[in-house]
């Protein structure tokens, strides 16, 4: 599969990419989801070792609760299965998002992983706002950029690339989960890719992308060094920021409490949890709480919660 980047590591794919792909389950990977369901322990193991040893070469998609197309990226496939035997991946999330877009927005998704989440909110606006989805993994990427085409979405670009606080190039450690890349480690072995990085100011300068309106961020920690790299957007423009807050912060070396603080300097910034049941008003130093919603001062909170 071949693809062109642009300086930004804008994924393209060619017409071809997208043919012969089918929802047709190989052996491996049936035995892999009957595993996944029933299984006593090593149920995302048994994914990943099957699709790293019998798929190479499968062109095999899996559909979502919504009826969207995800291109299976059989290194990960435990990701993929976990999607197909439940229709989703973090709902509560992609609810929170698609409560807060309108028509016309521009909506980033910071750490998109297998496009779930890009994939399934572009679907639901079809034609009506455009996504653009970050994903280190340029496999991942790639199949992201699959999906779309997959699906018919035209407007959902995708970038093979980090985004921090500056520009240049970083380095992305690679677990066996694919899920859990970030760029600080989580453990020794783990693989190391350098990739490009770039930051969400310099991109809107430099117009490849226009001015989000939404930005949601799961990187495994990172989300401070993303957001620092948004500074100027969050002070002259601040839009809705859903972001993942847990303990992968401690290997950077900040608190929750840091970043929202930080979003309280750029912005008049009111916090919301993200929860299965919708937004909800909640004490944001609670270990418990994951999923936040930073909403920005031109929104109203009545708005959001039901």
């Amino acid at each position: 599969m071949q693809s062109q980047s642009s300086t930004a590591e804008e994924v393209r794919i060619s017409p071809s990419d997208a043919h012969g792909w089918t929802e047709r389950r190989p052996l491996p990977m049936a035995a892999a989801q009957w595993w996944m369901r029933r299984g006593p322990r090593g149920r995302g193991w048994a994914s990943r070792w099957l699709g790293r040893t019998f798929g190479s070469g499968w062109r095999v998609t899996v559909r979502t609760a919504d009826g969207d197309l995800l291109a299976v990226d059989a290194a990960n496939l435990d990701t993929y299965n976990t999607i197909a035997l439940h229709g989703s991946w973090d709902p509560n999330v992609l609810n929170a998002l698609a409560l807060v877009v309108r028509p016309g927005d521009a909506v980033l998704d910071v750490g998109a992983n297998v496009g779930y989440m890009a994939i399934s909110l572009a679907s639901r606006f079809r034609g009506q706002i455009v996504v653009a989805a970050f994903e280190p993994q340029p496999n991942l990427a790639r199949m992201i950029a699959v999906s779309a085409a997959l699906n018919g979405l035209t407007d959902v670009r995708v970038f093979a690339a980090l985004l921090g606080d500056h520009d240049g190039v970083g380095a992305l450690f690679v677990p066996s989960h694919g899920i859990h890349a970030s760029a600080v480690g989580r453990i020794e072995n783990a693989t190391r890719l350098d990739r490009p990085v770039r930051t969400i100011d310099g991109l809107i300068a430099d117009g490849t992308l226009p001015t989000p309106r939404i930005v949601k961020v799961d990187v495994e920690g990172g989300e401070f060094d993303v957001l620092r790299g948004a500074a100027s957007l969050l002070r002259d423009s601040p839009p809705f920021v859903v972001f993942e807050s847990d303990a992968n912060s401690e290997r950077f070396g900040y608190a929750r409490s840091d970043l929202l603080t930080y979003l309280g300097s750029r912005a008049d910034y009111r916090f919301l949890g993200v929860f299965d049941d919708g937004l909800r008003t909640v004490d944001v130093d609670d270990p418990a709480l994951r999923d936040i919603l930073a909403v920005p001062p031109t929104a109203d909170l009545r708005d959001l919660i039901r």
